[in-house]
């Protein structure tokens, strides 16, 4: 993995929260204004990832004679270089390794196996669709799940596993993780003083996410033109950088052929830092995310979530994975693919009245501040670290 895209400053808050611990980073770059890390950067070789993507590629004849060369000669220079890397690790007494997304550790499972070191792999979205051989996706839902053969060797591995809540959990474990090696792992935020709704009117919808299919901004975007039926004035925002050029180009299209040019606008992703003030800019959360058809999904549920309660909006979400673990009793929660449904829910969010605003803003708070705390968070991360060192 990279150090480290603007979606995953959860990361840094959570190595940089955990009390008494010493953390060296190992990741393959660092990217252009990233942020400063909370320890030393060491850079690691992407051979790896080039091993394993041509030990899946299916060729024949002579191109499969040269991939085999080829395999054979990276596995030798990996070799040599997860070596190098264990006795750095010894070197530097390391007590756990914390490997991030499951792809990233099935990649790097011979340094796994050879340091010898107690070892913590978490999954966090798209590396549950990676772990899965068969999705069986039927209207934004997961019907039939089978694990991919070459993560049998990460189950295998004495590893430990953490999810970001309890269907996460549940996965792994359906895909072969050790029933007792799964542990639940929230990310979190360092919560703002919100007390009050946000001011903007709650018929100002917002999405904040990137845009690819995972994240519904097609399902949010045909219930709002829905709910302008009864809230004409309504407008729908949609804030991220883009992820899928072709999902992006089928959202513009949906956009203008339902007419909704001038209702329906884009804004940049914006730093974590600034997340609370452009967010209470409006009155409304809406993330209706699902399983898309390769099998990505959220796997746990996006930190995105927990920022809007904190700023004070009211919360429109889908069933899909972990969102339901995520959010207050106050948010109106929809089943994954009905569109109607939540239609029905975004038009009740933008009639609600000021007394269930502030009530609603006063659960989230309080669900955040008491479960989704980065600073209590990384305490249990820190006691989850002595527990697998022994």
């Amino acid at each position: 993995m990279d150090w480290l895209p603007p979606s995953q400053a959860w990361l840094r808050d959570l190595i940089a929260f955990t009390p008494d611990v010493s953390t060296s980073i190992y990741c393959e770059q660092i990217l252009p204004r990233a942020p400063t890390p909370p320890g030393p950067v060491y850079l690691i070789s992407k051979l790896a990832e080039r091993k394993n993507a041509l030990l899946e590629r299916r060729t024949a004849g002579i191109q499969r004679l040269v991939d085999r060369a080829v395999y054979r000669s990276l596995r030798l220079a990996e070799s040599a270089r997860v070596d190098r890397l264990v006795a750095k690790l010894k070197a530097q007494q390391t007590d756990v390794l914390h490997v991030h997304f499951g792809d990233f550790a099935r990649a790097h499972l011979r340094l796994i196996r050879r340091a010898g070191i107690p070892c913590a792999v978490s999954f966090y979205g798209h590396d549950y669709g990676m772990a899965t051989e068969t999705h069986g996706i039927r209207q934004g839902r997961r019907s039939t799940l089978t694990s991919h053969p070459a993560y049998h060797g990460l189950w295998a591995s004495g590893a430990h596993f953490l999810a970001e809540g309890p269907y996460g959990r549940a996965t792994l474990i359906a895909l072969g993780a050790p029933v007792d090696g799964v542990s639940v792992q929230p990310l979190g935020i360092e919560p703002p003083r919100v007390a009050v709704p946000s001011p903007a009117a709650a018929d100002r919808f917002v999405q904040l996410a990137h845009v690819e299919p995972k994240k519904g901004q097609r399902d949010t975007l045909a219930a709002f033109s829905y709910a302008l039926r009864e809230h004409p004035d309504a407008t729908l925002t949609f804030i991220g950088g883009v992820r899928d050029e072709a999902y992006d180009r089928a959202l513009r299209a949906d956009t203008t052929a339902l007419g909704l040019c001038d209702r329906v606008h884009r804004r940049p992703p914006v730093p974590s830092e600034a997340l609370v003030e452009v967010l209470r800019g409006y009155g409304t959360f809406v993330q209706p995310s699902r399983y898309a058809e390769d099998g990505n999904n959220e796997g746990g549920a996006p930190v995105s979530l927990l920022w809007a309660q904190a700023a004070g909006l009211q919360i429109v979400c889908t069933d899909h994975c972990d969102l339901p673990f995520l959010v207050s009793e106050a948010a109106r929660v929809v089943p994954v693919g009905d569109s109607r449904a939540l239609a029905l829910a975004m038009m009740s969010a933008a009639r609600a009245a000021e007394p269930e605003r502030t009530e609603a803003t006063r659960r989230g708070s309080r669900h955040v501040s008491q479960a989704f705390d980065v600073r209590r968070l990384a305490e249990d991360l820190r006691a989850f670290y002595e527990r697998i060192a022994g």
